[in-house]
């Protein structure tokens, strides 16, 4: 397997996995699940995109002279990312997912860590990343499947 399928694998595998938790629950608790899952990711994305606005830091390809490459995908057609790379938006819809999974399902979540962790390893393979962008995505994303997490609890509680 190319590591440029690990990279991507999350968005063949997030979405698909809300409805299926969504659709095919078989208690209300595959339900809050689906929600929390939701609400992690979207919680993620939308600070992702605020923080690389904020910080608007180069990827390892984007200053002159610079000596690494990136490797899109398998077919090199897609063009590179022009965006700022912090903090690396794979990374961390990736780990906001494992944290959620984790928090929900136990075994199921070592996998999805797993998983998320390939996803960042990847990301600076591929040159698309500096270790600090995968690093800074993997602890929001774990801030925000946390946070998801809580506000289940405390919704639960009530």
């Amino acid at each position: 397997m190319s590591i440029g399928y690990v990279a991507s694998i999350g968005y063949f595998v997030w979405v698909p996995l809300i409805f299926w938790m969504y659709v095919f629950r078989k208690t209300k608790h595959g339900w809050h699940s689906a929600i929390v899952l939701a609400v992690a990711i979207v919680m993620a994305m939308g600070l992702v995109e605020l923080l690389k606005v904020g910080f608007n830091l180069p990827r390892p390809y984007q200053p002159l002279n610079a000596p690494v490459v990136p490797h899109v995908t398998p077919k090199s057609e897609t063009p590179s990312p022009i965006n700022p790379g912090v903090p690396s938006g794979h990374t961390t819809t990736a780990f906001a997912t494992a944290t959620v999974i984790l928090g929900r399902y136990r075994n199921w979540g070592y996998l999805f860590l797993g998983i998320a962790i390939g996803t960042g390893i990847s990301m600076v393979h591929l040159g698309l990343h500096f270790p600090s962008d995968v690093i800074a995505g993997a602890f929001l994303g774990t801030l925000c499947g946390t946070f998801a997490l809580s506000l289940a609890k405390h919704r639960e509680d009530f």
